[in-house]
């Protein structure tokens, strides 16, 4: 609601000075404010120049990292010594930028910057042989784009419009799974024990929904701190899988 006398926003960090994550009067806390391509007020189109690269706004709001709601539920089913357990957590709302899918797609890796364009042509063929990217967007005065870019160039233009890279951060996630039996204590007679309890589990089991590409947006990293809501190409979360014995003497 207010800072410091005088002190309107106070950025909580960044990257590289070209995006940031803000405590803002009047915004949400943790508004993400990054350089965005400028939108046409009637077509709700992204404005492209005569030249066909998207028209850039330097630093606008995008999104705030708080989420609307978080949660779980965890259940746990037994029948005759065999249990299973689950849980799943979920979060609804939030906004985060990933520079996983950023460099991935301007850098031809992911699936987004191969294919054929809207000519049927393959994108990476030169434009004077029918490929190239055309984007989809309008001229300032509101006509359609008709200019089609090298692909290389077009794709590019991604590392100076991180607004393009601001994603929803919704998920539901099975986050750890586990299967046990005891056996029975008839059984345990001639081991002079008194219970045996044997399990296996998994963490980290699997993405159930997302609206996300490429990444697992519960398993986001970057830095420390308030510093939330920048994923900085941080490496996949691993899958656990395990086992426990367990003895009562």
């Amino acid at each position: 609601m207010e800072l410091a006398e005088g002190q309107d926003n106070f950025e909580l960090g960044g990257r590289d000075g070209t995006n940031s994550v803000n405590a803002t009067v009047g915004q949400p806390y943790g508004t993400i404010i990054t350089p965005n391509v400028i939108y046409h007020e009637e077509t709700g189109k992204p404005i492209v120049g005569s030249n066909g690269f998207y028209l850039r706004n330097p630093g606008e709001v995008v999104g705030s990292i708080l989420p609307d709601v978080t949660g779980g539920f965890s259940n746990t089913f037994t029948y005759r010594g065999i249990s299973l357990s689950a849980l799943i957590d979920f979060q609804s709302g939030g906004s985060f930028w990933s520079e996983t899918v950023q460099n991935g797609i301007a850098n031809g890796q992911f699936i987004e910057s191969v294919g054929d364009n809207d000519r049927g042509v393959p994108k990476r063929s030169p434009v004077s042989e029918g490929g190239g990217i055309r984007a989809d967007a309008v001229f300032e005065n509101g006509e359609p784009n008709t200019v089609y870019l090298e692909a290389q160039n077009y794709l590019k233009q991604l590392y100076s419009l991180d607004g393009l890279s601001v994603y929803d951060a919704s998920y539901i996630k099975l986050r750890e799974i586990s299967l046990g039996y005891n056996v029975p204590s008839g059984m345990l007679r001639n081991l002079f024990i008194n219970g045996l309890r044997v399990s296996v589990f998994s963490r980290n089991v699997a993405l159930l929904h997302s609206n996300v590409p490429h990444i697992d947006p519960s398993e986001i990293a970057y830095g420390s701190s308030n510093v939330q809501g920048l994923e900085g190409a941080s490496l996949p979360a691993p899958r656990m899988i395990g086992f426990n014995i367990n003895i009562k003497l």
